[in-house]
């Protein structure tokens, strides 16, 4: 991380900033990074099954990164244009972050 603390979500009481990478594990709050090597960083700490996802990945371009074997491989979701346009293909093995049919 070149010596320098990557951002993070504003504390309590602050204004929030919205960021462009959040990492998800298991039994923590998502986080907020505005550099994608900063994302990738934090989420191989956490282990594998860690999600980074792309706030503003491109139309069509997955937008999810999950740490497998200790480095970032894509998932099958997409990002889209407008959330109104969105559709959305459960995945073959769904992940129950992301997908509960119930």
């Amino acid at each position: 991380m070149n010596g320098r603390q990557p951002a993070v979500a504003a504390p309590v009481g602050a204004q929030a900033t919205a960021r462009r990478y959040y990492v998800v594990a298991h039994d923590i709050a998502p986080v907020g990074y505005d550099m994608l090597e900063a994302a990738i960083n934090v989420a191989c700490q956490y282990g594998d099954d860690t999600d980074i996802v792309d706030t503003l990945a491109i139309p069509y371009h997955p937008m999810v990164r999950r740490i497998e074997n200790g480095g970032p491989t894509y998932l099958e979701y997409g990002a889209w244009e407008r959330a109104s346009t969105a559709r959305m293909a459960p995945p073959k093995e769904p992940s129950s972050r992301y997908f509960n049919p119930k």
